[in-house]
């Protein structure tokens, strides 16, 4: 939404005419920021919007930005790139029924994004009144209609498949045109008819009835029921009430029943000093446990109205609290899918996370949001309540009373506490108070006057200063008031006469108190004593024989052995489960080493450990458990218990024997607890002490979020490049969208960036992915949001990503991308086709040199074999005539001799 003056400079405001009770300036509700400095492309916000991915979209005065709670995408105008945006002053976002994200800007241009190649197409609104049409509002009706509102050439309906418009303007002389042409916003309602709001008035228009009739609801000063002023910033549906609406003046606030046309002004309170402070850009309605809330934003800040009580509190900027609202001139404000609220303003970006409201909820009905400001940046070192649900917390500079905790009252500063440095509170049996201090000893408090006694412990034996310093105490029923000392050992005070012991550890004596530094002492339901040392472990306290203690100590050779010997607070199981008989007492050890579960079956002991018929069982982070210094502990009415820790409140099921932790994210002032600085009031509410402030929550009400999350792959890139949407490029559309990425075998470096669209604390969602092919099980990522393969063989893959919540619940979510690796030129089907053929073509060129010379060989022997055989007949010739010659010889020669 853009709601501006002729100088394009934004203008909001708000009035009161009825009385509420309202609380005009508190602070007590934490803002996150985002600004440039986090990336946003321009502080002034002029348009929001959450489209049905998850993403959300901000309009500003240069350029469109998308956020996915880590970073910012954002669009500008590129001269050289006709598919960039048309222009960088946004002022209109709207987002269609297909989830088509239509944006109207400044210079009259309106752009629809097209998600698939990440680009944008444009059209010109044209006008016939000015050369810059500026779009100020965009609504698509149920019948695919598209309504542009402008800023001075009134409502069009435009007709993006063949670029034709119509337009209705305000003529003075037809009581039934459009009352102004400065239009704000466009709507429709249940009836299918469209609301249109203008700078002077509401119009009613029925296009399918009569395309030349608007009905007009304006300003009367002489009717309580008309419009607080003719200026409308905004008009909305209702979703508490389908048959309402609500109307954004710039003199406050009204609904419309669409039924009975009936106006109904809410006048709201004027902040003093501010300018315009009774002024309402839109609203934002919220259900929260029952009780409707109205969130309007506004140029004096964010209020927060309460429907059912009539409460009002605003919310404004101020520059010495960097958690409060960045901006006073608030645009807009929307509430997201998971219950953020976000405001658009001048300065930027404030929004508000429910999840961050889970602890010291500045709304709750259980007690006073200026008790978690009277108490901000205290060291509260004890809380304890008392037998009339008064509650009392000791800090760094004194005691602070809340009178009747079950109601919402605020705390009391005891000033006559106001030197001491409280380490430990005991309410008393008489309306008094015990405080133990740091280096100023015990004293008592009386809650009838506020007079100080002072108490002296000292030891004729063992000098030391250390009885100044008590970190622990607890009082019986017989006024007995046992002492923990830090340094000083453990001592017995008779309340009564004065009287007093004092034990210390003393290493020749087996039987002593096993450390000086007892940290805690707990009375348990069988009337024993148990003491936490600093050092020392475990010790049950006797005493008979002047007292004697069980040392329950972490011995290498010991049998019963707890986490650690350093301990910081004990807790006694007071709702069984059903197991436990009633002879077994159950406590409940916080330690510097983890949770410790010690199970006393027996009612006696005879004197040493092994005596004692117990179980322990230890709980640390390698159950789940945040961090292993447990500080606090405190047990519920389901009989699970609350632990305050060095890294904030976990919960621990007791059954189930299952860890949820929280953290400053949760709302949590500071992160660690202190010691033994917990309790719980009369109805129901905790209380935890930390160095930074007290922590204040129903336990009841925290419960973890449902929401599932989109989870989208964000980013690609090839050797840590960019990668380009393109025919020639692996990727053929968006990273958002595409579902195949084919690469080539030399692009085997790739990295996907992957985000869960869940923006209560994006720090604390947590991930896992896989790669299908090539991982065998999913790889816990934790809060990182990146992950890079390296030289993949060639093939096909299928990559897949998971994620939590913010509050780390896995929602089944998955998003998955095919990935096919092609092989190289060398291993493709050609080229095996080809090293067939001259596999083959060589193995019949051999056969055929094989042939070759075999016939040859042939033909050789052939030849000789005639050679010899023509040899052969030349000598049996040779043989044959000479033979001949000689037979003719020999006849021859007888007849030539003498007869």
């Amino acid at each position: 939404m853009i709601i501006a003056g002729k100088n394009g400079k934004i203008y909001l405001a708000f009035l009161l005419f009825i009385n509420f009770s309202a609380n005009l300036f508190s602070q007590d509700l934490n803002f996150k920021n985002l600004s440039v400095k986090n990336g946003l492309s321009n502080n002034k916000i002029n348009a929001i919007l959450q489209d049905k991915t998850g993403f959300i979209w901000f309009g500003t005065e240069d350029g469109l930005n998308r956020f996915d709670g880590y970073n910012f995408k954002v669009y500008r105008n590129d001269p050289t790139d006709s598919n960039s945006i048309s222009h960088n002053n946004i002022w209109a976002i709207f987002a269609d029924e297909n989830d088509n994200i239509w944006i109207g800007t400044k210079s009259g241009v309106l752009n629809l994004y097209d998600r698939r190649y990440d680009s944008f197409r444009h059209w010109t609104i044209k006008s016939k009144f000015v050369k810059e049409n500026s779009i100020t509002a965009i609504y698509k009706d149920r019948n695919n209609t598209l309504w542009i509102g402008t800023y001075q050439s009134g409502l069009f309906k435009f007709n993006p498949e063949t670029g034709e418009s119509k337009s209705w303007n305000y003529n003075p002389e037809d009581r039934n045109s459009l009352s102004n042409n400065f239009i704000t916003s466009i709507i429709e309602d249940a009836a299918g008819n469209l609301w249109i709001s203008t700078y002077n008035g509401l119009n009613k228009f029925i296009p399918s009835a009569n395309e030349n009739y608007f009905f007009r609801y304006e300003y009367n000063p002489l009717n309580q029921n008309s419009l607080n002023n003719n200026l409308v910033w905004s008009v909305q549906q209702s979703h508490f009430d389908e048959k309402k609406l609500w109307l954004g003046t710039a003199n406050g606030l009204a609904s419309l029943d669409i039924r009975t046309n009936v106006i109904t002004r809410i006048n709201l309170p004027i902040a003093q000093g501010l300018q315009f402070s009774n002024s309402v850009s839109s609203v934002v309605e919220e259900d929260n446990d029952g009780e409707k809330i109205l969130w309007m934003s506004t140029y004096a800040g964010v209020i927060r109205m309460n429907l059912n009580t009539s409460e009002i509190v605003r919310y404004f900027s101020d520059e010495r609290n960097p958690s409060s609202i960045i901006n006073n001139q608030v645009n807009e404000i929307i509430k997201d899918k998971s219950g953020v609220i976000w405001c658009a303003t001048e300065g930027g970006i404030s929004y508000i996370s429910p999840k961050a409201l889970k602890f010291n909820n500045p709304f709750s009905s259980g007690f006073s949001s200026k008790m978690l400001n009277d108490l901000k940046a205290k060291n509260v070192r004890s809380v304890i309540t008392d037998s009339h649900s008064d509650m009392f917390f000791g800090t760094d500079d004194g005691v602070y009373q809340l009178i009747n905790s079950t109601s919402k009252s605020e705390p009391i500063k005891i000033s006559s506490t106001n030197q001491f440095n409280v380490w430990s509170l005991e309410p008393g049996n008489n309306h008094d108070l015990w405080i133990g201090t740091y280096g100023q000893g015990l004293k008592q408090l009386s809650l009838n006057n506020g007079e100080i006694k002072s108490w002296k412990i000292e030891s004729p034996t063992f000098k030391t200063t250390a009885f100044d310093y008590i970190k622990s105490l607890r009082l019986d029923e017989n006024n007995i008031l046992w002492i923990g000392f830090w340094g000083g050992g453990f001592s017995k005070l008779n309340t009564i006469n004065g009287e007093y012991e004092i034990w210390i550890s003393e290493s020749k004596k087996p039987q002593s108190i096993s450390h000086n530094d007892v940290w805690d002492i707990h009375r348990d339901r069988k009337g024993r004593l148990w003491l936490a040392t600093n050092g020392g472990g475990l010790n049950l306290f006797d005493p008979e024989d002047e007292g004697k203690f069980l040392q329950l100590i972490d011995l290498k050779n010991s049998e019963l052995k707890l986490s650690s010997n350093s301990l910081f607070t004990i807790c006694e199981k007071k709702f069984s489960s059903g197991t436990n008989t009633n002879d077994e007492t159950v406590l409940w050890i916080g330690s510097s080493n983890g949770l410790n579960k010690l199970s006393i079956k027996n009612l006696t002991f005879r004197g040493d450990y092994k005596s004692l018929e117990c179980d322990v069982e230890v709980f640390n982070s390698a159950n789940g458990l945040a961090d292993n210094s447990v500080k606090s502990i405190v047990e519920d009415n389901r009989g699970n218990l609350w632990i305050g820790t060095n890294a904030g409140i976990s919960y621990f099921d007791s059954e189930k024997k299952l860890f949820r932790n929280y953290s400053t994210s949760d709302g949590l002032i500071g992160s660690e607890m202190n010691s033994g600085s917990a309790a719980n009031s009369s109805n129901g509410f905790m209380f935890f002490g930390s160095g930074d402030g007290l922590n204040i929550f129903d336990p009841e009400k925290i419960t973890q979020s449902t929401y599932r999350p989109s989870v989208v792959v964000s980013d690609f890139q090839i050797f840590n490049q960019l990668v380009k949407i393109g025919d020639d490029s692996p990727l053929s559309e968006s990273i958002l969208t595409v579902e195949i990425i084919n690469l080539a075998y030399s692009q085997n470096v790739f990295s996907f960036q992957f985000s869960a669209l869940d923006y209560n604390d994006p720090e604390s969602i947590q991930y896992t992915y896989k790669m299908d092919g090539f991982d065998n099980d999913w790889i816990i990522s934790g809060n990182r949001r990146f992950i890079t393969y390296t030289n993949l063989n060639p093939g096909k893959y299928i990559f897949k990503v998971k994620a939590t919540n913010s509050d780390g619940i896995w929602t089944g979510n998955e998003k998955s991308i095919f990935v096919n690796i092609g092989a190289p030129w060398w291993r493709t089907g050609w080229a095996y086709a080809m090293y067939v053929i001259i596999i083959f073509a060589g193995i019949f060129s051999i056969r055929k040199i094989e042939m070759n010379r075999s016939k040859l060989r042939n033909e050789l022997k052939m030849r000789e074999f005639e050679a010899k055989k023509q040899r052969e007949l030349e000598n049996i010739k040779s043989r044959f005539f000479a033979n001949l010659s000689h037979e003719f010889r020999t006849p021859l020669t007888l007849i030539r001799g003498p007869i």
